[in-house]
């Protein structure tokens, strides 16, 4: 497993790509890594002409705040996920 791994794919993606991969084709399975495989090729290719674009743009910030809010969201929902399993609502 490769250590960027954890930085593209967190651990429920993993486990859920592991349940769809047992379900699955092994043809589908193949099929859709080598998507993901060439959207993240992609991605890392022209990552400095998309960064120049935003920046050229200033949507930068605008991105890095709306990232900041998803996570904190995420974040927020797993605290309440935790108190309703906790008290048992």
């Amino acid at each position: 497993v490769p250590l960027a791994s954890p930085m593209i794919a967190g651990p429920a993606t993993i486990a859920a790509t592991i349940l769809k991969a047992s379900i699955l084709s092994p043809l589908y399975v193949s099929f859709a890594l080598i998507i993901a495989i060439g959207i993240n090729a992609l991605i890392s290719l022209f990552s400095l002409n998309i960064k120049r674009a935003l920046d050229r743009y200033n949507l930068m910030g605008a991105i890095i705040r709306i990232t900041g809010l998803f996570v904190m969201s995420m974040g927020i929902h797993m605290i309440i996920s935790a108190v309703k399993t906790y008290f048992g609502f």
